[in-house]
């Protein structure tokens, strides 16, 4: 039976082989690159085309061309019919090595330093000489605003805001309620917390045991939220993880391809150079399955099998990692990085079809501060307080008991950068009860929000 399986599979990834194009793109994460923080996105520079006609006499040819701007010149992308440039990183740039009829339109084009920037005048030069007088230039026919390159701290964050946070988190292991003395899981909630669930470094294991290294250790039993590394530092969880990311990232379209073409989570694995692997004929996602398994039931399998386990999952991780570039910036759309065709051990998978899914409901990171319910709620007797600043503020961060009276000042008008913020309470010294605490923020506005926790002891 195991042989007639085998058989099927190899000739499906035949066909997928010889119907479906296997020059096709994706794209997968590096752990490294997932703890990136999500950076400023604010318009640098500005990128400009200007049509300009030589309106000298029919009798006067130029061969050069003076433009002036109100800020300075980065580069020039479209220098029309000129070959030399001179000037980049002045307001003014002359562009010469090309003759100009009376009555020639050119098309020049380039980028600013400068987020608004606009032409002051131009005038056309003759072997570096003024010929006639400077003139007002028309409305340029193309002007953007650029935004800086996204790092994938935006994409981590993306992911879960589309896809994880409105549905109670990443799940990473087997949710056991039926034994949670016995087993442990663990579910991811936001892109924020998760920046220190990367990288990991530790030994590929189960979820055995959790807790700060040279500290006394717990058994990893029932539901655990949002670990950091360093309270479980073990390589397979990590590689898990980020391939779950690029798996979801491109379900919901932030990553290409988004086209009738197999989705990541489907490619077919198949190693060939291994005939008797397991996986051999199993989809990404059936692997992340076994995966979550392994994790969770680690008691069911021999020793060195979750270093074994992890060396396959980082193997499909790492297939797809490159740079990041971008399609699209707002909304973000992240480009491929490497030909299925260059990966030996994935395949096309004819049998699955894949949904062509609309991307206008992505959302972006917030324009304005936001305060999350604290974690875990109840709590006893630490929680950890999550907040993000869209932009650098002086923040203050306090604990108020019910009769409003101030019982613990986390922050007080401290200066920190925009990026999200996690503050872990330590309430050891407070009875059980109710407890409120107020974010202040004081930036390009005031902003202040107050949320409830409550002490269970």
């Amino acid at each position: 039976m195991k042989k007639i399986f085998i058989m099927i599979t190899f000739l499906l990834i035949c066909y997928s082989i010889n119907v479906i194009p296997n020059d096709v793109k994706y794209r997968t994460f590096t752990q490294s690159s997932l703890s990136d923080k999500p950076n400023k996105l604010k318009e640098y520079a500005s990128k400009w085309c200007y049509q300009l006609t030589n309106k000298n006499s029919s009798l006067q040819t130029v061969n050069g061309l003076r433009l002036v701007f109100s800020a300075k010149v980065k580069s020039i992308s479209d220098p029309g019919p000129f070959t030399n440039i001179s000037g980049l990183g002045t307001k003014t740039v002359d562009l010469t090595g090309a003759i100009i009829d009376s009555g020639q339109v050119v098309n020049i084009c380039g980028i600013g330093e400068k987020k608004q920037m606009t032409m002051v005048k131009y005038v056309w030069l003759k072997d570096g000489e003024k010929i006639g007088k400077a003139m007002n230039p028309p409305p340029p026919t193309l002007y953007q605003q650029l935004l800086p390159m996204p790092n994938f701290g935006w994409a981590r964050w993306l992911i879960y805001a589309n896809a994880y946070t409105a549905r109670g988190g990443l799940l990473i292991g087997v949710e056991r309620l039926d034994s949670p003395m016995t087993y442990g899981w663990l579910h991811y909630m936001n892109g924020a917390v998760t920046r220190e669930a990367f990288p990991h470094t530790g030994i590929p294991r189960g979820f055995d045991t959790w807790g700060k290294n040279g500290h006394t250790q717990q058994p990893f039993i029932g539901p655990k939220k949002n670990f950091k590394v360093w309270k479980h530092d073990n390589h397979l969880l990590g590689e898990v993880h980020a391939l779950k990311l690029a798996v979801t990232a491109n379900d919901i379209g932030l990553t290409e391809p988004d086209t009738p073409h197999t989705a990541l989570g489907d490619l077919i694995f198949n190693d060939l150079t291994t005939p008797t692997n397991p996986f051999n004929g199993r989809t990404i996602r059936e692997i992340l399955l076994h995966a979550d398994s392994a994790l969770t039931m680690w008691t069911w399998y021999p020793a060195g099998y979750h270093i074994w386990l992890d060396s396959i999952i980082s193997m499909i991780n790492s297939a797809f990692t490159g740079e990041m570039d971008t399609v699209s910036t707002l909304p973000l759309k992240i480009k491929v990085a490497v030909a299925l065709s260059d990966i030996p051990f994935l395949h096309p998978n004819t049998l699955i079809k894949r949904n062509i899914l609309n991307r206008t409901n992505i959302v972006a990171l917030p324009e304005t501060p936001m305060l999350y319910q604290n974690y875990p709620n109840p709590f006893n007797p630490n929680t950890t307080i999550e907040f993000y600043l869209p932009q650098d503020a002086i923040v203050s961060l306090k604990i108020y008991d019910l009769l409003g009276k101030e019982v613990a000042n986390l922050l007080k008008n401290k200066q920190l950068e925009a990026d999200h913020h996690t503050i872990d309470f330590d309430a050891s010294e407070l009875p059980s009860g109710v407890y409120f605490y107020k974010l202040d923020v004081m930036g390009e506005s005031h902003y202040y929000e107050v949320k409830k926790m409550i002490l269970l002891k």
